[in-house]
């Protein structure tokens, strides 16, 4: 190991107040530091295998995160041989690595009313790698160094031709605003894709939740369009008539 004898401190003692990265064990002997902080064993670059020293606390750092069905997981970054790079890093428990979950997106009334919604994308930084995610899984995603998120909007209603040309148009832009390719290779070119055709509409309609479209405005409307009418006639009087022959008695 060399380091320059600007960059070094000598003159420090360990009385199992360190601890050696790889190993766990307590350390008592000389070490020495670096201009980062740094502390190895020896008392100087060229005493020793030199090897690395950190505080027992540090060492049994570790973050436990859960799953979806509640069990408790360990975070590799504070397994070996992880460890050393996590502590270098300055990795903590509360610094949980972003990592993106693939979605498929399921459309709303309001999406299909609306015409177009929000689609959600993450890309590897240093890779064409393109996952799908969730508008949730998208608000985690504002500090990762590890990925590229944006958003893309989806026009997914009118002209057939107009929609294709208007969804291209708009991952081309997202490329060249983000200086990214392959995204239209992830979608599989595929720019009607959730289109919804909406031709010889009827001036009142609905969109049902299962995305059938209706006529009138709302399903009760719909519904009295088809429901037969029944004029029920009622008598003048719904009570039985009353005999004039009042029986006065007798039998």
């Amino acid at each position: 190991m060399y380091f320059p004898k600007s960059q070094i401190q000598t003159g420090f003692f360990s009385n199992n107040d360190l601890v050696i990265v790889d190993t766990g064990v307590p350390y008592i002997g000389p070490y020495f530091k670096t201009s980062n902080g740094t502390s190895y064993t020896g008392k100087e670059p060229n005493d020793g295998p030199n090897q690395q020293l950190i505080l027992p606390s540090k060492l049994n750092t570790t973050s436990n995160s859960t799953n979806l069905t509640g069990d408790t997981i360990l975070d590799p970054r504070f397994n070996r041989p992880n460890i050393v790079y996590s502590i270098l890093t300055d990795q903590t428990k509360n610094n949980i690595p972003y990592s993106p979950i693939s979605y498929f997106p399921i459309l709303t009334q309001d999406d299909k009313e609306n015409g177009e919604f929000t689609r959600y994308f993450a890309k590897k930084s240093n890779q064409n790698i393109y996952t799908e995610i969730s508008a949730t899984n998208y608000s985690l995603s504002v500090d990762s160094a590890l990925y590229l998120n944006f958003e893309l909007q989806w026009v997914i209603s009118g002209e057939k031709e107009n929609v294709r040309q208007i969804n291209a148009k708009q991952i081309g832009f997202v490329e060249k605003n983000l200086q990214i390719d392959g995204l239209g290779g992830f979608l599989r070119f595929n720019y009607l894709q959730f289109y919804q055709d909406r031709v010889n509409l009827p001036n009142d309609f609905h969109i049902m939740p299962d995305g059938s479209i209706m006529e009138g405005k709302t399903h009760e409307e719909y519904l009295k369009t088809i429901t037969p009418v029944i004029n029920t006639q009622t008598s003048a009087s719904t009570s039985s008539p009353v005999s004039n022959n009042i029986n006065r008695g007798g039998y």
